[in-house]
């Protein structure tokens, strides 16, 4: 009689910790629903002023707010941002100006590698027509200054999804190899220059490289951010001064 009771105890243990599971897994799905929704909203002529209002940097609000609930649902669901390489590590005093050279020169490499995909590409972006904008930093050094903050906020924010989330989980559904990492930087970076489609096909070409340089990146530094966030962040820091000067 006790080993009934014990062994239908444990089937309703494991019956609870599947339907959490299950719970946790369709967690996931709100924040794609609320980024559709607003990816439609952004689109619409009522509602897209909305996205208008901020300057520049508009049109990537979708994508931030993805970003956030993802990392919402990760963390409830007993995740750790340290795994996905956001969060500093710890080290004694006297190593720390080691690590700080590391990430710096880790990030140096990265920058480097991301200019000469940059370089590469341009005759094959040049052939594809790019979507016209009106330049609104063009000597326009205040709203430059206000943005860059916001700027590098949106360039966590992508790290974190792009890289962080969908590179660690495509890696571990691939098996969490050598060639699942070389699967899950190659279908991150595609993902990521699909998310610049917005822009053209050019600058869709052009992401998808950006994103396989931090993907490679991303990797060779042990899956720390850090480095990877202060390369994408001076990529895009300098595109935003040369607009400037447009």
């Amino acid at each position: 009689m006790l080993e009934i009771m014990m062994e239908t105890k444990t089937l309703m243990l494991n019956t609870s910790f599947v339907k959490k599971s299950e719970l946790g897994k369709l967690l996931y799905l709100l924040p794609f629903l609320i980024f559709l929704t607003l990816i439609n909203l952004r689109n619409s002529e009522s509602y897209s002023f909305i996205f208008t209002s901020l300057p520049v940097l508009g049109r990537t609000m979708p994508f931030f707010i993805l970003t956030l609930l993802l990392t919402l649902v990760y963390k409830l669901r007993g995740g750790n941002l340290s795994q996905l390489g956001l969060c500093w590590p710890h080290y004694p005093e006297k190593l720390k100006r080691q690590v700080f050279i590391r990430i710096v020169l880790l990030a140096l490499s990265i920058f480097a590698l991301r200019i000469f995909f940059a370089v590469v590409s341009d005759p094959i972006t040049d052939m594809f027509p790019s979507i016209p904008r009106e330049n609104l930093l063009h000597n326009n050094i205040d709203l430059l200054i206000g943005l860059l903050p916001v700027l590098w906020l949106v360039v966590i924010a992508e790290e974190v999804l792009f890289r962080g989330l969908l590179m660690n989980y495509l890696a571990k559904l691939f098996g969490n190899t050598a060639k699942a990492w070389v699967i899950a930087i190659i279908l991150s970076a595609i993902v990521f220059g699909l998310g610049h489609m917005g822009k053209g096909p050019g600058a869709a070409i052009g992401s998808g490289l950006g994103g396989l340089a931090y993907g490679i990146g991303y990797y060779y530094s042990r899956k720390n951010l850090w480095p990877v966030i202060v390369a994408h962040c001076a990529v895009n820091t300098i595109g935003f001064v040369g607009a400037y000067f447009g």
